[in-house]
């Protein structure tokens, strides 16, 4: 009995090692996350295990978070957590790369910084945290691409040389405004605090909105411009997150865009939960176990930089 609960134990590591390289592995898929989500629900010692996989590769060289720093060769001959991992029975593992990856634009932000840019003449852009855009200075109309995150854009230009922001959902083109651009899994959001904004859909008319409102667009989602409250547009330069029955898939990637290491939800049937409440940006443990107790939601700490919602 002794030898076959040995047996077990060495197979439920393996298993834990595998999963731990493929949670981190940005090209996850919905149908993985849900295999995890019932891995972990088959047997108690399978959270623990993940853990210890969790515990190996913080205990071993200390990569720098991939947000922050770029990546550079280990050095030759040098023991690495990536070969402890594969000593427990990965062959894959030479393909990790960090999870938080995204094209890099012309102007990309690092883990917690915010940038301020000239975009054109009479108009700016400042990028949140983790934030990237490409820019195209063409007049009389210089474009501006957002590729992640968001942007507030501060422009004051002559009628016929607005300036263009594109995104995968349509365009945005301004002379005189002030607004904030963001970029949600399905969907993007603008929120203008001054002037006029032209939305220009893949779907539907163009839609021009005014100071204090709001427009959320996407490839098949299709809003009229609902009021918002002066306080609620771009609430990240004043270091708040602010919800209202937000997907818990894009309030996990705003926690993510402020918080040291990665928040994953571990099972894509939790994606669509809506999340309303407002917390400090740099809170993002606190907004973690607020959500959690809401939804009765456990989190597995797996290492210091992985972290893994799933249903209780």
């Amino acid at each position: 009995m002794a030898r076959a609960h040995h047996i077990d134990t060495a197979a439920t590591a393996d298993e834990a090692a595998a999963w731990f390289v493929r949670l981190r592995d940005p090209a996850l898929s919905d149908a993985e996350r849900v295999a995890f989500a019932d891995w972990l629900r088959q047997e108690p010692d399978r959270a623990a295990a993940m853990q210890q996989m969790g515990a190996i590769w913080d205990s071993l060289d200390a990569l720098p978070d991939p947000r922050r720093m770029p990546s550079r060769p280990a050095p030759q001959g040098f023991f690495t957590r990536r070969h402890v991992l594969a000593g427990v029975g990965l062959s894959a593992v030479a393909g990790i790369v960090g999870w938080s990856q995204w094209r890099a634009g012309d102007i990309a932000t690092a883990l917690g910084e915010h940038r301020r840019t000239a975009f054109a003449t009479g108009a700016s852009l400042h990028l949140d945290s983790l934030s990237a855009v490409d820019i195209v200075p063409n007049e009389p109309h210089p474009t501006a691409t957002l590729r992640a995150g968001q942007v507030f854009v501060a422009t004051d230009r002559a009628a016929g040389a607005e300036v263009v922001l594109q995104l995968p959902f349509g365009a945005v083109t301004a002379g005189t405004a002030a607004f904030n651009l963001k970029l949600e899994r399905r969907r993007a959001l603008v929120a203008v605090e001054s002037g006029r904004v032209l939305v220009k859909r893949q779907q539907g008319p163009a839609l021009e909105l005014r100071p204090n409102t709001e427009l959320a667009f996407g490839r098949l989602l299709v809003e009229q411009p609902r009021a918002l409250p002066s306080y609620r547009i771009a609430p990240w330069r004043d270091g708040r997150l602010i919800f209202d029955r937000t997907l818990l898939v894009d309030v996990i990637d705003d926690i993510n865009r402020n918080r040291p290491g990665q928040v994953l939800i571990g099972d894509p049937r939790l994606d669509d939960l809506l999340v309303t409440g407002t917390f400090e940006a740099s809170a993002g443990d606190d907004a973690l176990l607020a959500i959690a107790e809401t939804f009765s939601l456990k989190t597995l700490h797996i290492s210091a930089g992985l972290t893994v919602l799933f249903r209780a």
